[in-house]
């Protein structure tokens, strides 16, 4: 009798266990695909914040990528927690030649920037100590805590990494051949003609998704996690 009675009972703990490991699988499942609907949701509210914009736009060519200005015209508003800019980067001669728009909830500290050219589309989506970036819908990587551009297998493509007398940046790939020198962004100390590069090494136009994405992300985003991580 006692022998049935501890079948029964180990019998009701083994259902009862993996009765929970099913609920935390679903929960799990349930919570991405909602995080993922709530993303695209905010990603499409963005992508309307910069429409009239991006149809004024010059082309982006790698003339262009040469002389973008390190000062970003931005539009900033604030909804409850969460603030939202919106705006343009031009070259020095003021020609548009990106469009931007951003949400940052400041409470729980994630961040959605859609930049966009004339013909392309940037995503970031900063969550947690990770930043996805993906190109018209395709990932290109992630970029780490240590501003590292990572691919899906785990691969650095590329980094961005502070001179030593941390005045500017410096963007290189995996092999640490440099790429570019970039000026830090400074929204108090800039001026309509400073360029955002200030160096580059043998530009080549297959590099131009790694530079776009580290030097935006040094624009837009590490400012904002440097500040939320010193309060």
């Amino acid at each position: 009798m006692i022998r049935i009675v501890t079948l029964i009972f180990m019998f009701a703990l083994t259902v009862g266990l993996i009765a929970f490991v099913i609920y935390q699988v679903f929960s799990f499942l349930a919570g991405t695909k909602s995080f993922r609907r709530r993303v695209k949701r905010e990603l499409n509210q963005l992508r309307e914040q910069i429409h009239e914009i991006r149809e004024a736009l010059i082309p982006f060519e790698s003339e262009e990528f040469k002389i973008v200005s390190s000062s970003p015209v931005i539009k900033k508003k604030k909804r409850g927690k969460n603030i939202l800019f919106k705006g343009f980067v031009s070259t020095i001669y003021q020609e548009p030649v990106l469009a931007f728009a951003i949400k940052h909830d400041t409470v729980n500290d994630k961040m959605i920037l859609v930049l966009a050219s004339d013909k392309d589309e940037y995503n970031f989506i900063l969550d947690d100590d990770k930043t996805k970036v993906t190109r018209n819908d395709q990932i290109l990587g992630y970029i780490d805590s240590s501003s590292r551009l990572i691919d899906e297998r785990g691969n650095i493509l590329a980094r961005l990494e502070s001179d030593h007398s941390n005045s500017y940046y410096i963007i290189s790939r995996a092999n640490n051949e440099i790429l570019a020198h970039i000026n830090k962004y400074d929204a108090a100390n800039i001026s309509e003609s400073d360029r955002l590069f200030s160096l580059f090494h043998e530009f080549k136009t297959n590099d131009e998704d790694e530079l776009l994405a580290l030097s935006m992300y040094s624009m837009f985003i590490k400012p904002r996690i440097e500040n939320s991580n010193s309060h």
